[in-house]
């Protein structure tokens, strides 16, 4: 292979290296970073979701806290507790509960479906919905703790509210619901809350505003001052088209609206890794899985599972990536018309000095045909021009011996064809010898005389 074809080819294995390198570099390292960047800010909107949530059970405690408050209801309640069950007055107020929270309550709270009124014993003695009066609530707690809380209920202090789980009792509704139940107080002579062994039951069908609350469909932060340039759902669901924020029950029923669920599969069955960990380990995670879609995501939670509830915040993999992707995309390619524009640039600068030290290896080789007229032409002081003045010069002293070789070998050729005219004019045999006795001349006349040729004896002994 030619000096030219050895170094084109190193440079371009070494830049081609190189984009390899800054490409795995891109993928692996900066692409874990920008993961982990990535799932600690879902973590801080699923957060933000979890204070969201908190915030709208907050808001439904001072609604329902405010109907506790209402006189009517609460003269009602005390009345119908110390009047004694089917009599006229027992059934007069069971009707006036049930008119006056439909006709004067309800129509301002279109969450609120049902509400029941409960003695100490669990037992619907009024209901928006008569057909339930004297069902047992305590029994269904006992069978189904998910229901409602009753036995808490009606032992509290004042100003305490339950909440049930998020359940679907298609029965009931056809949306998923939740309840709030709250014991009853009579107000004192002096103010101070006397409780009654009456328990307010309100159901509501609200998942439609706690996927607000998170954001599934706005942000879960108003505009207010110092808030927008916070990490928000909004921010999320505008910086990523696959964005998600919703909310899963332990039945492994998605029971708030997923962003790409307009119009479709409504109670989605989401049985994925956050929705495990949070249900059988109580864990909340921020990770890499599959979602309910098959689809790989990024995502985080927020696990209450006391409440039975998750709230899941995440964002398909492939979109999150999509700017990792190209970037890698823009190295190789970058990388790839550097190596193309490197070879040519090495090729053009090497040309000249390749060519230089193609001279000498051309006059190297007419020297060893014994060519030594050739001389090499010196345009530069670098190390290739050393080499060729070198080269010149050594070719000089070689042509300058040669010619003392030839001087010199004249010269004896002179002395030794004198030698041989002096040996053949003797007329007496003469054999000579070295100090050990070789034989190193013989003349003719001797040759004659032992009938020996020279050829046969010089180089042995004369013994």
């Amino acid at each position: 292979m030619k000096l030219r074809a050895k170094v084109t080819t190193f440079f371009g294995t070494f830049l081609t290296v190189i984009v390899f390198v800054a490409a795995f570099y891109t993928q692996s390292v900066v692409g874990n970073v920008f993961k982990k960047q990535t799932t600690d800010n879902f973590r801080i909107i699923a957060e933000q979701s979890e204070n969201s949530y908190l915030s709208f059970l907050g808001s439904m405690r001072v609604r329902v806290l405010d109907w506790t408050s209402d006189n009517t209801i609460r003269e009602i309640a005390k009345t119908m507790v110390k009047t004694k069950k089917g009599t006229t007055e027992y059934e007069r107020l069971s009707k006036e509960f049930t008119a006056y929270i439909s006709k004067k309550k309800m129509p301002y709270d279109k969450t609120v479906f049902l509400v029941d009124l409960l003695d100490r014993d669990g037992i619907i003695i009024a209901s928006t919905r008569p057909e339930r009066v004297g069902e047992n609530e305590l029994e269904e707690e006992i069978s189904d703790r998910k229901v409602h809380n009753f036995t808490d209920a009606i032992n509290a202090k004042f100003g305490e509210v339950f909440f049930g789980k998020i359940i679907l009792k298609e029965e009931e509704s056809p949306e998923p619901t939740m309840n709030a139940t709250v014991r009853l107080f009579d107000i004192g002579e002096i103010g101070e809350p006397k409780p009654l062994d009456a328990v307010l039951l309100v159901y509501f069908e609200n998942t439609t505003k706690i996927g607000e609350a998170l954001g599934s469909k706005y942000s879960i932060y108003t505009e207010a001052s110092g808030q927008q340039k916070r990490i928000t759902a909004k921010a999320l669901h505008e910086a990523y088209q696959t964005s998600d924020i919703y909310l899963v029950t332990e039945d492994r029923i998605m029971v708030t609206r997923s962003r790409e669920e307009e119009g479709g599969k409504q109670h989605q069955q989401v049985n994925t890794f956050p929705v495990r960990e949070c249900f059988e380990n109580g864990k909340e995670i921020s990770s890499e899985y599959d979602n309910y879609k098959n689809v790989r995501v990024l995502g985080s939670s927020m696990c209450f599972k006391e409440a039975g509830v998750v709230i899941i915040v995440e964002v398909d993999k492939d979109e999150i990536h999509a700017p990792l992707l190209k970037l890698i995309r823009y190295t190789i390619v970058g990388g790839a018309f550097t190596i193309i524009f490197g070879i040519f640039a090495i090729a053009i600068f090497m040309r000249r000095p390749l060519a230089r030290i193609n001279n000498v290896v051309m006059g190297a080789k007419q020297v060893a045909k014994g060519n030594l007229d050739v001389e090499i032409p010196v345009k530069t002081k670098d190390e290739i021009g050393y080499l060729a003045s070198s080269f010149n010069m050594m070719t000089t002293a070689i042509r300058n011996t040669q010619k003392q070789l030839q001087a010199s070998k004249h010269k004896v050729e002179e002395e030794k064809a004198k030698d041989e005219a002096l040996l053949a004019s003797l007329g007496e045999g003469m054999v000579a010898t070295d100090r050990s006795g070789i034989i190193i001349a013989i003349n003719r006349v001797a040759e004659k005389m032992l009938g020996l040729k020279s050829a046969d004896v010089i180089g042995k002994k004369a013994v």
